[in-house]
């Protein structure tokens, strides 16, 4: 690849030239935070004991192309064939992502115990060696083991953990909530729009998310640096920046959900915060992938679960609204979560 085909080495290169501020304005997309005419309906459920479940956000009906283009930057194989989808009926998803505090809810109404809580712990990076490895954390901590507070979103919580939550708001609602689809997770996130990503084509210039940012480095923290292998999987040349060149949000880690401004159908941090969990068995790729926005599930048992939407460790290729990645049901770490969806009754 050279550099004429390489527009985050061309903006790197620049913004030591002449600075970030005048290399990123004229790359965003006119197209960032445009106005809807389209209204946005919100509700809430009731829990038996009479606690309001989370806040949903019905999401209309319509049709998009999922997956990215061949010719898309950053494009993996996995995000192919692009096919259209119809979704013939609204849906719900939850506003925010599910918080630590409406986890614990659950956790104090069933004694559930998580895959983190049964296995030893979760997955985490030490931010003094920068090494990942499995430590004495749950759904309780966030990416550095601390205590989380209660509007952070969860995360150290396995596909597993997810079902649970969800089978449990159906217990206690009698409706059916579920984890979404793959294919609602790119539609909600897209929030009609056929760009790269939520935002636009660009660069971001304003907060639009918990993103990886340059401006978002903490001191002495190993962390903010890709390992080796990550860096071959994601970049195996070497020459892409692991993070916005220019911009920063404030946040090294999950923030608190609902801190930045909702996409155009009324959700929060659909991209970036923590990666989310879809109901989907994991596929090589769309041949074969149902266009009615269900879940695409196997007959036998699923390896691999996916999961979308990015997180604030990502990669900047990562945060594209097609990126998906595969991982096996009771995997959990610092930056994985997720948001629930309910079917609606018409």
């Amino acid at each position: 690849m050279n550099e004429s085909e390489n527009p985050w080495k061309n903006r790197m290169t620049h913004c030591q030239k002449i600075g970030v501020v005048m290399l990123l304005l004229p790359v965003i997309s006119c197209s960032l935070l445009e106005p809807t005419d389209t209204p946005i309906t919100r509700f809430q459920d009731t829990l038996s004991q009479g606690a309001p479940a989370p806040t949903m956000v019905v999401v209309p009906a319509g049709e998009f192309h999922m997956g990215s283009p061949e010719d898309e930057f950053g494009r993996d194989a996995n995000e192919g064939p692009r096919h259209k989808v119809v979704f013939t009926k609204p849906f719900a998803l939850g506003e925010t992502e599910i918080t630590v505090g409406q986890f614990a809810r659950f956790i104090r109404a069933t004694g559930y115990q998580t895959s983190a809580e049964r296995d030893a712990g979760s997955f985490l990076r030490d931010p003094v060696t920068g090494n990942w490895g499995k430590h004495p954390v749950n759904w309780r901590h966030d990416h550095q083991g601390q205590l989380a507070p209660e509007n952070y979103p969860v995360v150290h919580v396995s596909w597993d953990d997810a079902q649970a939550y969800a089978a449990w708001l159906t217990r206690e609602t009698g409706l059916p909530y579920r984890l979404p689809s793959e294919a609602e997770l790119e539609y909600a996130n897209r929030a009609g729009r056929s760009a790269q990503n939520w935002w636009g084509d660009g660069l971001p210039v304003v907060r639009v998310g918990n993103l990886k940012g340059e401006y978002d480095q903490p001191a002495n923290d190993l962390s903010f640096f890709p390992t080796a292998r990550e860096r071959a999987s994601i970049d195996p040349q070497g020459n892409l920046p692991h993070f916005f060149p220019g911009y920063g949000d404030g946040y090294w880690g999950p923030a608190p959900v609902a801190s930045f401004t909702a996409n155009a159908f009324g959700l929060y941090d659909t991209t970036g915060n923590v990666w989310e969990w879809a109901q989907d068995c994991w596929h090589a790729d769309y041949h074969g992938a149902p266009t009615d926005g269900s879940p695409w599930i196997d007959s036998g048992i699923c390896v691999y679960r996916i999961v979308r939407g990015a997180s604030w460790y990502c990669h900047p290729s990562q945060v594209r609204a097609a990126n998906r990645w595969s991982r096996w049901p009771v995997f959990r770490n610092m930056y994985i979560g997720f948001r629930i969806a309910r079917s609606l009754a018409l």
